[in-house]
């Protein structure tokens, strides 16, 4: 019906094929669908969060960035599909308590009906991660029962350890932004107002696999949406492949990253911590091998 026509798409991810497969250069040139300098690279809005701010030198978040290369006596980078993590290592123990006082600080924040989530993504293989997520709810039941027992305790709860791991995650990674004129728009708590909200924010947590048919099913933030005076979903998403392509984690403060590809598609679609993280940027934290580190550098 037209002479003339114009496509215009907008992506985030500009890895896709493009549509006409010439067999000469010339040929592509001569298409007039694509002129040689069809892309356009927008400029990233001020209050995003991506790979240029996270990793490099001397960068705004890079401390956000910390090493699980212990991971690797728990769960080898070459694993097949009928192995399992073996233990929790330190690194997965302390992201879990971040995630928990993160929690805490976004209730403290106001932010209670926002969704909150953290990410596991350390296998591929479907087995492996139905395995390590009985591993994580184990682990997260048995510390909510400590938190609830002992979280209203000023002096005593210290002496527990998944009160030792928070406080010790707390002073760590979080209390120095207090004092930090980049941070100054948000507010900031002591350890006694954290402690004391503890088991009210971290209850209502829950351990879930994302992956195949389920992915979508399982992350229903629009179900909980939809509950009147109710608190956001509040999530630990264990997975690998559906973890990485294309869903969205609402409210992700917490990233813990195990795999080992160097593919750059791959590598930045896997960067599900890339976002908008307005109210809590300073809560965020992202584990990864330090290869990986410099994959994403380069």
């Amino acid at each position: 019906l037209f002479e003339k026509s114009n496509y215009v798409g907008f992506t985030a991810t500009p890895y896709a094929n493009i549509f006409i497969d010439p067999d000469t250069e010339k040929e592509m040139l001569d298409q007039d669908l694509f002129p040689r300098d069809f892309i356009y690279a927008l400029e990233a809005p001020s209050n995003y969060i991506g790979a240029r701010s996270i990793f490099g030198d001397d960068v705004k978040y890079s401390y956000m960035l910390e090493s699980n290369d212990d991971c690797e006596s728990a769960l080898p980078l070459k694993h097949k599909s009928k192995d399992e993590m073996k233990f929790i290592p330190e690194s997965l123990e302390e992201a879990i308590a971040s995630f928990f006082v993160a929690n805490a600080i976004r209730d403290l924040r106001g932010d209670t009906k926002s969704h909150r989530t953290m990410m596991i993504n350390v296998s591929r293989f479907i087995s492996v991660q139905n395995k390590i997520t009985k591993l994580i709810d184990s682990y997260v039941r048995e510390a909510k029962i400590e938190i609830h027992n002992y979280y209203l305790c000023k002096e005593n709860a210290l002496q527990i350890g998944i009160f030792k791991l928070m406080k010790n995650v707390y002073e760590k990674y979080y209390s120095r932004f207090a004092c930090d004129p980049d941070f100054s728009d948000l507010e900031h708590f002591s350890w006694e107002q954290i402690q004391a909200s503890l088991y009210p924010a971290i209850a209502r947590i829950e351990v879930r696999t994302i992956n195949g048919g389920n992915a979508s099913k399982n992350l229903d933030y629009e179900n909980y949406e939809k509950k009147p005076n109710d608190i956001g979903l509040r999530l630990i998403a264990i997975g690998g492949l559906s973890l990485s392509r294309g869903l969205t984690l609402e409210g992700l403060s917490t990233s813990y990253f195990y795999r080992n590809s160097a593919m750059y598609d791959t590598l930045m679609q896997m960067g599900r911590w890339f976002g908008y993280r307005d109210n809590y940027r300073d809560l965020c934290k992202i584990w990864m091998p330090e290869e990986s580190m410099s994959w994403y550098s380069y």
